[in-house]
C-alpha cells in the first residue's frame, strides 16, 4: 500500500503535468486515466500511475536530483516534487557540481558550443532543479531576447513557467478534461526598459481548471492554459521567491549579451 505522503507526491505532479502533457509537450499518451481521477477528485493513485509519471523524462532526472540530495528514498515524495514545481528548502542543498553533472548528461551533447558555453556556468551562479530555472536556461533560451524575439519568447516563458494568481470568477463550462474557465488576476514576466526580465504589474487572463474545488478568492498556480492548484501564502511567497532567484540568473546573460540561441526543449 503506497504511504498517504507518497501518494499525494504522485497527485501534486499530476496537477502540474497535466497541461504540457494535454497540449502533448511532454509524458505519455496513455496517461489519460490519471488525469482523469484528478478532474473527478479522486486521490487514488497506484503504482501503474508511478510507472505513467515517470515517462516525463523532462521533470524525472530533477527530481532525481532533489531526493538525492536531501536524503530521500522516493523522487515522488510530496516535499521532493513540491520543490521542483513551486520551490522549497530542499533546493539549497542541491550541489552546483550535481546540478552540473546532471544537465550535461542531459544537454551538452544536444547543444552548440557556444550554447553550452551559455547554459554550463548557470549551476556555479547558483541554479538549482526548479521548473524555472529548465523554462528560463534550457527550455527556451533566453538569448533569443537579444536577437529580436521578445514577444515570442515572453509568450513561451508566460505559459511553460509556473505562474500564480487569484481567482477573479469563473463558469463551468465542461470540455474534455475542463470543467470550467476562470479568469485569473495574476502577474506576467515582463521585459523592462533595462532589458531584464522580471514580475510585471498584476493583470488578467483566462485559464480552464479540471478540480472541481476551485472557486473564486482562491489563490492558485498556472501552468500553459490551465489552473494546477491551490497554493497557501507559504507555497505562494516560494514561488515568487524562487521565480526571482533564477530570474536574477538568467538575466546575467540578458545584460551581456547572450548571441545565437535556439529552442533546446519546452518542458
Amino acid at each position: 500500500m503506497l504511504s498517504k505522503n507518497y501518494k499525494n507526491g504522485l497527485i501534486l505532479f499530476s496537477k502540474y503535468a497535466f497541461a504540457p502533457n494535454t497540449l502533448q509537450y511532454c509524458g505519455p499518451k496513455e496517461i489519460e486515466s490519471v488525469f482523469e481521477n484528478i478532474t473527478l477528485g479522486k486521490e487514488e493513485l497506484t503504482q501503474d500511475s508511478k510507472r505513467l509519471l515517470l515517462q516525463f523524462t523532462g521533470a524525472v532526472p530533477y527530481l532525481e536530483l532533489i531526493a538525492k540530495s536531501n536524503n530521500i528514498r522516493d523522487i515522488f515524495d510530496y516535499r521532493v516534487v513540491e520543490a521542483y514545481w513551486i520551490g522549497n528548502s530542499l533546493l539549497s542543498k542541491v550541489p552546483a557540481k550535481s546540478l552540473y553533472s546532471s544537465i550535461a548528461d542531459r544537454f551538452k551533447d544536444r547543444t552548440t558550443l557556444k550554447e553550452w558555453d551559455k547554459i554550463a556556468p548557470k549551476p556555479i551562479l547558483g541554479a538549482k532543479p526548479f521548473h524555472a530555472f529548465h523554462v528560463f536556461d534550457i527550455g527556451k533560451k533566453v538569448g533569443l531576447i537579444n536577437l529580436g524575439a521578445v514577444k515570442e519568447v515572453l509568450e513561451t516563458i508566460n505559459n511553460c513557467r509556473i505562474g500564480w494568481g487569484r481567482i477573479k470568477s469563473k463558469k463551468l463550462e465542461t470540455a474534455g478534461f475542463s470543467i470550467g474557465s476562470a479568469i485569473v488576476e495574476y502577474y506576467p514576466i515582463i521585459l523592462d526598459n533595462y532589458h531584464k526580465l522580471k514580475i510585471g504589474e498584476k493583470t488578467e487572463r483566462s485559464y480552464y481548471f479540471a478540480d472541481q474545488n476551485i472557486n473564486e478568492g482562491d489563490e492558485v498556480s498556472v501552468h500553459w492554459q490551465f489552473i494546477c492548484d491551490k497554493i497557501n501564502q507559504r507555497e505562494r511567497k516560494n514561488l515568487i521567491y524562487w521565480t526571482n532567484y533564477h530570474l536574477d540568473i538568467t538575466n546575467s546573460e540578458l545584460m551581456h549579451g547572450a548571441g545565437d540561441a535556439r529552442i533546446i526543449s519546452t518542458d
